[in-house]
């Protein structure tokens, strides 16, 4: 039983490690070390294909806008025009943060925190 707990533990060390350098550094709550994945997803929707197009080399650098769209009155993040719903492209992030707690406040509102975890 204990060989058994013994792989369970160097398994999910393993992948945790190797998930880590996928996120994000610094808790953007608390400014520490991160340890647990917090996964941000939103899709966005664009006035023209050559705005998603724009969007899909850099979407990082529309971060702060992606935070601010707001789906009840789309606007395209590249240029602010109206947006249409059929051209839409999922910004996802993984982020890191340092404790259960910060899991709890990053979910409960991930637009508040997202920009601050991924602009440097």
């Amino acid at each position: 039983m204990k060989s058994i707990l013994t792989i369970f533990s160097t398994l999910v060390l393993a992948l945790s490690l190797s998930h880590a350098e996928e996120m994000t550094k610094d808790c953007p709550i608390t400014g520490k070390g991160t340890s647990k994945p917090v996964e941000y997803k939103k899709t966005v929707a664009f006035a023209s294909a050559e705005s998603k197009a724009e969007f899909d080399k850099n979407p990082i650098a529309f971060i702060e806008k992606v935070a601010a769209y707001n789906e009840k009155d789309p606007k395209d993040p590249v240029n602010g025009k109206k947006a249409n719903l059929k051209i839409t492209s999922e910004y996802k992030a993984t982020v890191g943060v340092c404790c259960n707690k910060c899991v709890a406040k990053f979910s409960g509102d991930p637009d508040k925190y997202i920009v601050k975890a991924l602009k440097k």
